[in-house]
């Protein structure tokens, strides 16, 4: 075969793969409908995630699999602004912070942001449905109240939830400046089968971190990452922890840790989770 030979396969491949786009949108714009009528979130970070992980299973070939799951969130980002209104709160304090390049590289260049200077403003545009999804900081702002306290109050009313952890496959080069962001949401995070849990323990009494791990490993629950620790007045002590595997609320594991310790455990809640993202490697 010639150049021009090749180059008219390819582009019958183009409206071969253009063909399959406009249907996926009609079966999509269905979904939307379905979602509308039965009030449910256009947004589904854990089918979301199963998607990407079957595609990078079945690939083969010398295409970048990075490059392959950037392609399937931009499109999959444009899907879902069919499917209703669907904004996203980006935590952004300056130009240049990082945090709406995680957000524009997970839900697309397209997806509507609404820049917030305060985490806690990420946290009320979710709370009050401005957004459909808030991009945080992995990591609490030096002097400020820790966010994952107000995320654990809100869900009292509002049932937020941490439901993803991004960037999925790291962030463009130069863009992102390295920094990691949890994306929180009004619905609960659902099991992937490859998972993290986020947990808030609060303590009435210091507690050593050996001490804290070995009380989460008698239940067999490994802690992952200590995420942040904070002193409340009265000397009471909080944790944000991420431990391994899928937990709820109602896991038989956390009822007897909360009464197994009353004097030193005051609370122990999940405030979500994400899919584990891709690594390096999984991309090579």
């Amino acid at each position: 075969m010639n150049l021009d030979d090749l180059r008219n396969e390819i582009d019958k491949i183009d409206e071969q793969i253009h063909d399959l786009i406009m249907k996926r949108e009609n079966i999509v714009i269905k979904v939307g409908k379905y979602k509308k009528d039965n009030s449910l979130p256009v947004f589904h970070p854990a089918r979301q995630m199963k998607i990407l992980r079957k595609i990078i299973a079945r690939h083969n070939g010398e295409f970048s699999k990075e490059v392959l799951v950037r392609l399937w969130l931009e499109m999959m980002g444009a899907f879902i602004r069919l499917q209703g209104n669907f904004k996203v709160a980006v935590y952004m304090p300056k130009r240049g912070a990082g945090y709406i390049e995680i957000a524009r590289d997970t839900f697309g260049a397209y997806t509507p942001i609404i820049d917030c200077g305060l985490i806690g403003e990420v946290i009320d545009n979710v709370k009050n449905n401005a957004a459909s999804v808030g991009i945080i900081p992995v990591t609490r702002i030096e002097n400020d109240t820790p966010w994952w306290l107000g995320l654990l109050a809100s869900r009292k009313d509002n049932d937020l939830h941490v439901v993803a952890k991004l960037p999925i496959s790291g962030v463009g080069e130069g863009r992102g400046e390295g920094k990691e962001a949890y994306a929180i949401a009004k619905m609960p995070y659902e099991k992937t089968g490859k998972d993290i849990s986020l947990l808030v323990l609060e303590t009435m009494e210091p507690i050593s971190i050996s001490y804290l791990k070995s009380f989460f490993e008698e239940e067999k629950i490994k802690v992952k990452n200590i995420i942040d620790k904070y002193y409340i007045p009265n000397s009471t002590q909080a944790f944000l922890l991420e431990v391994s595997g899928y937990i709820e609320n109602s896991d038989e594991r956390l009822d007897k840790m909360r009464t197994k310790n009353p004097k030193k455990l005051n609370l122990l809640n999940v405030i979500g989770g994400y899919p584990i993202p891709f690594s390096a490697k999984e991309l090579k």
